[in-house]
């Protein structure tokens, strides 16, 4: 299913993102698929409403 998914998202010019990734084989397992990005607890945490503000407004401020 997921390689069918990723193809019709090429055929359409899309980016495809793997939701609930938690461990390094099911993230490689998606790369190796084709998929363009990764979101879950492999790449961060859950953090509270005032953490994600200050993560946040840190990266603004680096980025200006």
């Amino acid at each position: 299913m997921t390689r069918s998914v990723m193809a019709m998202a090429r055929a359409l010019g899309l980016k495809v993102v793997a939701e609930g990734v938690e461990t390094d084989e099911i993230w490689h397992i998606m790369q190796d698929q084709g998929c363009d990005f990764g979101h879950g607890w492999l790449f961060g945490k859950p953090v509270s409403d005032i953490d994600y503000l200050r993560l946040v407004g840190t990266a603004t401020s680096a980025a200006s």
